[in-house]
């Protein structure tokens, strides 16, 4: 049974050190970044939007100020009055908003600055959410042989457990 919980963090393992090999073979993560910005702006606008109400009812400054803060670029949503709303122009506005601040970001620093800045922040963030996964996954070791007394399988609960806080992780090395 060990050699099973082990074979769980053995499959996440690789697939962080496959993250940090490519990061540190230098591999542009420009892309990546703007895919992440683009995720991120998406979940952002709709957690922040009702799409219960109509759409001429809905509060984008929320939305728009909590980008602001996060991406520290003005997210103006004057453009879209007298639009026809819908939830996808909505982030496709805020997502062109966020890249074009990217952009400025990267045109005022040096050239092949960006790449590296992004580089030591990728690497930093995915170090930092690896012990913290790891601490919490030594936290599921320790309870779930209490599972069993609720006549459910450890080992299947683990992986389940090891599973929700791996995608979680995950979640939060993009964000």
């Amino acid at each position: 049974h060990l050699l099973e919980y082990d074979d769980v963090m053995n499959k996440q393992r690789e697939v962080i050190y496959d993250q940090r090999l490519h990061i540190l073979e230098g591999e542009n993560l420009k892309d990546v970044m703007l895919g992440y910005i683009d995720d991120y702006v998406a979940e952002v606008v709709t957690n922040a939007v009702d799409t219960t109400r109509h759409p001429e009812e809905w509060d984008l400054t929320v939305p728009a100020g909590d980008l602001e803060l996060a991406l520290l670029t003005p997210f103006p949503v004057k453009e879209l009055e007298g639009q026809r709303i819908e939830l996808p122009l909505v982030i496709e506005h805020f997502q062109k908003l966020a890249r074009a601040g990217y952009e400025r970001k990267e045109a005022g620093l040096p050239e092949g600055l960006m790449r590296e800045v992004e580089r030591r922040v990728a690497m930093s963030v995915i170090d930092e959410q690896w012990r913290d996964h790891l601490h919490e996954i030594d936290l599921v070791k320790e309870g779930i042989g209490l599972r069993a007394w609720g006549q459910k399988d450890p080992l299947l609960e683990y992986k389940k457990e090891a599973f929700n806080t791996f995608a979680a992780m995950n979640e939060r090395i993009k964000e």
